[in-house]
């Protein structure tokens, strides 16, 4: 998925649940721990470490750079001083720090059910069938499978 598309998708489901949010900064960067370090330490700079309380990263490297950048400042190391973060792509390094308590929940891309989708439609395209054999994907408005991700956290 678009990391612009995933993105505009939190936006908008914490709109629709009515969840009370104001969004400081969105960060376009490249998707590495360096550009999540860099990310936040921007931020820093800025002096508005306060009004965080919420990150969200399209990616687990992003996440882990943020994580970095933050722990510098004595945030999210066994200290009272906390910001949840979250990343996607549920790689060991991502799921150790859930584990230890220092991000809060990364979500696995489920590749093992990307696979089956992906042989399944390729089987329906072959002999012009229309997706049967495709149990809980549903074609969204923009003609996208939708794959269920599943979340981890502590």
């Amino acid at each position: 998925m678009n990391s612009n598309i995933r993105s505009k998708s939190v936006l908008d489901y914490l709109t629709a649940v009515d969840f009370n949010h104001k969004v400081i900064d969105i960060i376009e960067s490249k998707k590495t721990y360096e550009a999540g370090n860099d990310s936040i330490n921007k931020l820093i700079q800025k002096n508005m470490l306060d009004d965080v309380e919420l990150i969200i990263c399209n990616n687990d490297n992003l996440a882990l750079g943020a994580l970095n950048a933050l722990n510098h400042e004595g945030y999210n190391d066994n200290s009272s001083k906390y910001i949840p973060i979250f990343g996607i792509d549920a790689i060991a390094k991502a799921i150790a720090a859930v584990d230890y308590g220092d991000l809060s929940g990364t979500i696995d891309s489920n590749a093992k059910r990307l696979a089956y989708v992906s042989i399944e439609l390729l089987r329906d395209l072959q002999y012009n069938k229309k997706f049967t054999n495709i149990d809980c994907i549903r074609l969204s408005n923009d003609k996208c499978i939708n794959v269920p991700f599943a979340a981890y956290s502590k």
